[in-house]
């Protein structure tokens, strides 16, 4: 997930546009999303191998990403990112990216948890635990979106 977390931080950088932590996270868990959904299963499942979403109150987050930037706390990140040619290759990636940071954050964190594996996990998640997402949860929630 870091290539993907510093392609992100860097589509943010070059628009000047700002990027907190918590859209990061969202905007991560989206992006994959939409690799699935467009059929780049392979690309997705490539990148969630170091790092799996967790289930929090505000939806999907990357714990070691999360340790990484918790010092901005809702503050713009302070990191320009790296591109990545690979991702950069996909079609309309970085658009949907930049589509991604212009929505409401708490518009992506309310639409996170009409996704079938938050939802089904909202008593564990309100009791503080933070259920994993496998690669397979997150395609149940996009495959058919």
């Amino acid at each position: 997930m870091e290539e993907l977390v510093k392609h992100i931080l860097a589509v943010a950088s070059k628009n000047d546009k700002k990027i907190t932590q918590l859209q990061l996270h969202k905007i991560s868990y989206f992006t994959i999303g939409y690799l699935i959904r467009e059929g780049y299963d392979e690309i997705a499942e490539n990148l969630y191998k170091d790092e799996y979403f967790e289930a929090w109150r505000y939806g999907p987050v990357l714990k070691k990403t999360y340790e990484k930037y918790k010092k901005y706390h809702s503050t713009p990140i302070l990191d320009s990112g790296e591109i990545s040619e690979n991702l950069s290759l996909i079609n309309n990636l970085n658009e949907t990216i930049l589509k991604l940071i212009n929505i409401n954050v708490f518009n992506l964190v309310s639409i996170s948890h009409r996704n079938n594996f938050w939802s089904k996990n909202k008593n564990l998640i309100e009791r503080n635990m933070k259920p994993k997402y496998s690669i397979d949860d997150i395609k149940e929630d996009f495959k058919n979106a």
